[in-house]
């Protein structure tokens, strides 16, 4: 029989690295250690296809509660134009999980060689919403970097 150490044990570990690394509720970053390299590309066509598939990105957050959150946010983007974005929050302390799905078409503009591309994204479901998002492509240690508005996501693989 394998020693386990009570539950409360692991969420107090958790709570502790984050709010060593969390601060007034901004999502922090899991691994910030590594800063990327903008990575140039050729002109953007209507849909950049250097963005098709997906994206992630992990972070911890803490409520003004002191309540600790794991973040994930899923993008894909589609090569018929379809986007979807997945905002799964986990609440480490109650075990709740939280999914929100959104979904739309997304095109680009500008020019990934310059690295000043915008994707818009207009959302359908579930509200009408309009984004646009300065995006860049870079290299870090793990692979290729989506960058929107400053936020790096890593590319996905599910």
């Amino acid at each position: 029989m394998r020693f386990r150490p009570p539950r409360i044990v692991l969420v107090l570990l958790v709570a502790a690295l984050a709010g060593a690394t969390a601060c007034g509720g901004v999502p922090t970053e899991l691994d910030d250690t590594r800063s990327p390299v903008l990575a140039g590309g050729g002109a953007v066509a209507e849909r950049d296809p250097a963005l098709l598939g997906l994206w992630y990105r992990r972070a911890l957050a803490t409520d003004g509660l002191g309540n600790v959150f794991s973040i994930e946010t899923i993008w894909s983007f589609q090569e018929d134009g379809t986007v979807r974005r997945r905002l799964i929050t986990y609440d480490m302390f109650s075990d709740v999980t939280d999914e929100l799905v959104a979904t739309g078409t997304w095109t680009t503009s500008g020019s990934s060689a310059s690295n000043a591309g915008t994707v818009s994204i207009e959302f359908t479901s579930p509200a009408a919403t309009l984004l646009r998002l300065a995006y860049q492509l870079a290299v870090d240690a793990r692979g290729t970097v989506l960058v929107l508005d400053g936020i790096p996501y890593q590319r996905g693989f599910r």
